[in-house]
């Protein structure tokens, strides 16, 4: 499979969606038959005249995953016409974005082809690599620099990715030659998120790949100025290590300036300098992995599993801001010697406390109750049938829906109800994805009553096959989820989606549920803690 053909199929989506939404038969669509955007997509311009998609602008379906402080950040979901045009681009002169990324030989996350197939691309080095890393790079320096930018993929500014290609001066000259790869993901980035220039997408490894772009060139100026640099770029955080806290002033002013060129800046809350030695890494790190899961004695199994339980949750109160729970349930996938089924009770209690106290565990606590319930365990399911009620109504009060869409997610995998009560919230929620899940819940009749969709169907109009909800319109028609308010059916008269559509195309998978082989493996995305 090619560059295209990995981007479209294992890029796309945002890795930290449920696994049900998938994009492998629109790539499959887009590849391999004499279908394409590029000769059949026209869209309307404001004043009403068509004009090729290429020349148009779609807007991201936006979605929130939560932060252990209680924020959220976003993701989005770029419009497929303006993702096709996107790859496209990028695997024509692949040739070209993979030799920009290698002028950095500081960055440990040039992105390189996933061999396990489940992303399009992952980082050279997992996260997990970076403590290999700083033992052998602090051997070589008595001061330690850490910097990293500021939100950036929220400020990158889209004309910033032909200067680091082509250099400013070139780009300015040649800013409407789309003969430049530079000046043409400009203008895809730019058409994917409503004409806007600042900040690129996230979630999708289209822009992994661009920050890369962009990041590798700063990096190669900061080498050229100091030659024999030693330490390491990982995604946007910086660990160099100097000779003494002079050099590292120096070298924190030269990079300070560098990022300002590309209209960046550096967090100076997270901008320190250290005197070495300092710890490797975290110190909850160390405590967790010297607990042995399995103990000697094999009968002492539960009392075992309620003093790891007792340890996570000591840890997690000590360092809140910390993902805690998350690796500690890492370490128990990673330990095949552990086998909770003869004390399933106490097992099945600590999952559900860890999914209803910490974020983004959910696709980790799914995938141990699924694993075990395929080896025969029966799930007790009022107790999780609580705590899935719980964590929807919890977070339907916050902006982090993705919390919202495991938890559906979870609610049909295990066949859960889900109350009148929560539903009343769900349907005021304007969120694609939380749509999409809540209307097959639906379909599956697993509320207890009709939802009430009339802000989802007032969305379903052909004005809005370019909007923020483009993934709604398009699979609730395409489905016949919801009643189109005029009759008509947009979908199958529309140059792109119809065919599409007839193509059997969808973004969501509603009868994936039955496939426990291929939803546990897709549940092994994201356990690598530190490459999220």
């Amino acid at each position: 499979m090619g560059v295209l053909g990995q981007l479209l199929s294992k890029g796309y989506f945002p890795k930290e969606l449920p696994p049900a939404f998938t994009t492998e038969n629109f790539s499959s669509a887009v590849t391999q038959t004499s279908f394409t955007p590029n000769n059949c997509l026209v869209a309307p311009k404001a004043n009403g005249t068509l004009v090729h998609a290429r020349e148009s602008i779609s807007q991201l379906c936006k979605h929130n995953i939560a932060r252990l402080n209680g924020t959220s950040r976003p993701l989005h979901i770029p419009h497929p016409s303006h993702f096709f045009y996107l790859c496209q681009e990028l695997d024509n002169k692949w040739a070209e974005v993979d030799a920009q990324l290698r002028k950095s030989t500081l960055s440990i996350s040039r992105p390189t082809s996933d061999p396990n197939s489940i992303r399009a691309y992952i980082p050279s080095e997992p996260g997990s690599a970076r403590p290999n890393r700083r033992i052998k790079d602090r051997a070589q320096g008595n001061t330690l620099l850490i910097a990293d930018i500021a939100n950036f993929y929220g400020t990158v500014y889209t004309h910033s990715i032909p200067w680091a290609l082509h250099t400013k001066l070139v780009a300015k000259d040649n800013r409407n030659d789309l003969s430049y790869l530079g000046n043409a993901l400009d203008k895809y980035v730019q058409n994917g998120q409503d004409g806007q220039t600042s900040g690129i997408p996230i979630g999708t490894d289209t822009s992994f790949i661009i920050a890369e772009i962009i990041l590798s060139s700063i990096d190669k100026t900061l080498q050229e100025k100091h030659p024999g640099l030693v330490g390491f770029r990982f995604y946007d955080d910086y660990e160099l290590v100097c000779d003494d806290e002079f050099s590292a002033r120096q070298i924190l002013a030269d990079l300070e300036t560098q990022v300002a060129e590309y209209e960046l800046a550096l967090n100076h809350r997270k901008t320190k300098i250290i005197r070495l030695p300092d710890e490797i890494d975290h110190l909850w790190l160390t405590d967790l992995r010297q607990f042995k899961l399995v103990p000697n004695n094999i009968n002492k199994h539960r009392e075992h599993l309620i003093d790891f339980a007792n340890l996570v949750f000591s840890l997690s109160k000590r360092y809140p801001n910390e993902p805690i729970l998350r690796y500690a349930l890492v370490l128990v996938k990673a330990t095949p010697e552990f086998r909770p089924q003869p004390f399933w009770d106490i097992y099945q209690n600590f999952l559900l406390q860890v999914f209803r106290s910490e974020p983004q565990v959910s696709h980790l606590v799914a995938g141990e109750l699924l694993k075990y319930k395929n080896r025969g365990v029966q799930i007790e399911k009022i107790s999780l049938q609580k705590a899935i009620n719980s964590h929807i109504s919890h977070y339907t009060s916050t902006r982090a829906t993705n919390e919202i869409a495991w938890a559906l997610w979870m609610a049909i995998l295990f066949e859960i109800r889900i109350n009148d009560e929560i539903a009343k919230k769900l349907v005021k929620i304007p969120d694609n994805v939380v749509a999409i899940l809540s209307l097959d819940t639906q379909n599956k009749g697993l509320f207890t009553s009709i939802l009430d969709t009339s802000l989802w169907k007032s969305k379903l109009t052909k004005t809005n096959i370019y909007s923020e909800d483009w993934l709604l319109v398009y699979e609730a028609a395409a489905k016949d989820w919801l009643t189109i308010a005029d009759g008509s059916n947009y979908i199958r008269n529309h140059q792109c989606f119809g065919k599409l559509n007839s193509d059997g195309v969808s973004f969501y998978n509603e009868n994936s549920y039955g496939n426990v082989e291929a939803i546990l493996k897709q549940l092994e995305i994201n356990t690598d803690l530190y490459g999220m």
